[in-house]
């Protein structure tokens, strides 16, 4: 697996979410691969997520093309200018993400990221996520409301 994510609130719900990356970390993984940790904060519930992300190691062709392709996805998300390769540079920028849980095998459960909007299609996606909540909530309207 290239990536994966950690939370530091792992009851919120799985959603889409305005994020904006509040920090990155370069660090090594366990196999002693270069990545970056990026920590992503959740605007509509102020909770944060972290993402790591491979960058650089010993990889055959075919898995160094998806790491290329995973951080590509990441940049278009955050929209990151092409070329851009400094991850300080990335902090602060926002973009629009889907998270997801996983429990690992020890139990503990994360929660991941699944997919990274390009801004176009997140804001599509947030629209439409934001309509559902709307239909499914139940209001009472027999006797009226006050605006």
């Amino acid at each position: 697996m290239l990536k994966w994510s950690y939370n530091s609130a792992p009851d919120i719900p799985d959603a889409i979410y305005a994020a904006k990356i509040s920090g990155i970390e370069e660090k090594k993984s366990s196999k002693g691969n270069d990545m970056w940790v990026f920590t992503l904060t959740l605007a509509e519930i102020n909770a944060t997520v972290r993402y790591f992300q491979v960058v650089d190691g010993n990889f055959d062709y075919v898995a160094s093309q998806a790491i290329a392709s995973s951080i590509e996805r990441v940049a278009k998300c955050f929209s990151i200018p092409e070329g851009n390769d400094n991850p300080q540079e990335w902090i602060g920028r926002s973009g629009i993400i889907e998270t997801y849980h996983k429990t690992a095998p020890n139990g503990n459960t994360y929660i991941n990221v699944k997919k990274f909007y390009s801004p176009s299609a997140g804001k599509k996606a947030l629209t439409q996520q934001l309509a559902a909540k709307m239909v499914d909530a139940q209001f009472d309207f027999s006797e009226g409301f006050n605006v």
